[in-house]
This record gives structure tokens, sequence and C-alpha cells, in this order.
């Protein structure tokens, strides 16, 4: 009978340590588990954030390329005249200008003030600053008009050219 008696609490206390190691083990994982799903919830956050960065900094770029690698922000007198090689460009306030707009120069326009005059002359777009054109010659006066200010005119002898304001947007 003391056998048996033994050997019932031999049974008893190794059925109570399974079940103690079991429980300890399924612990174990669910912490494991919390923590691994604490992670991929910090892991989400900081994709999330990350992607927003993207996105923030794609936007608010001033100047870059774009997929075909085109300029993107204002163009640079460079920029015109390899588009262009036979474009009327001048660069007033870090701006260049165009003659040959159509619908400018159908517009009737009243020059107000002079506000610049063509100091140098260069057909290379890389080397311009502000009262640089490639076409104007040096001395040529450039006016503002009253009615709008994204409009400039140059007064040459063979009369006035209208020029407009290259801007992105």
């Amino acid at each position: 009978m003391m056998n048996v008696t033994l050997l019932l609490a031999f049974h008893y206390y190794f059925g109570l340590f399974i079940t103690y190691v079991f429980i300890s083990l399924i612990e174990n994982l669910r912490n494991k588990f919390k923590r691994v799903s604490k992670m991929v919830s910090k892991m989400k956050k900081l994709f999330v954030m990350i992607l927003i960065f993207i996105m923030l900094t794609g936007c608010n770029s001033n100047e870059s390329t774009g997929e075909k690698g085109e300029f993107i922000g204002n163009p640079t007198a460079e920029n015109v005249l390899e588009g262009n090689p036979e474009a009327n460009i001048f660069m007033y306030s870090d701006i260049i200008y165009s003659a040959g707009v159509s619908w400018v120069d159908e517009m009737n326009l009243t020059k107000d003030k002079q506000i610049t005059e063509i100091a140098q002359q260069k057909s290379n777009g890389e080397y311009f600053e502000n009262g640089t054109a490639n076409k104007l010659t040096v001395g040529t006066k450039i006016f503002s008009v009253k009615e709008r200010s994204d409009i400039l005119i140059a007064e040459t002898k063979e009369g006035d050219i209208k020029y407009f304001k290259l801007v992105e947007g």
C-alpha cells in the first residue's frame, strides 16, 4: 500500500510539475507574442512615418529633376536655351523673361517705370545673371507695365518687345 501511496504522490507531483512547466511555457509564449505584437505595431508606425517623410520631401523640393529628367522649379537661362536655342530671353531679379509668347504679344499694355537695363549680352545660358540677355543689346531699357506684374517691355530701336516671366506653376 505504501508503494501505491508513493506512486500516487509521485504521479500527483509529477502532474503538478508538468502543469507548471506547461503554464510557464504558455505564459512565456504569450509574453513573447505581446513583445512581437508591440514590435509589429512599432514597425507599422515607423513605416507610416517614413512614408510621410518621403512624401513631404518629395513634394517640397524647390529644384530637382522629375521622372523623365525634366527640370522642376523656375527655369534657368540654360534650361530655356537647351529647349529652344532661338529663344529671346533676359534675366531680371533672378527670373528669366521670354519674348515670343503669342497671347502676351496680343495684349495692349502700358509701359510704366524703367526698372532695369541690359548690362551684358551672352549666348551661353550657363553664365546668365541679372541684366544679361541673349538677343537684346547692351543698354536696352526694360520697363514694367501697369496692367500686369508678370510681363515686362523692352524698348528697342525696332520697337517694343513684350517679355513674359517664366516661373514654375
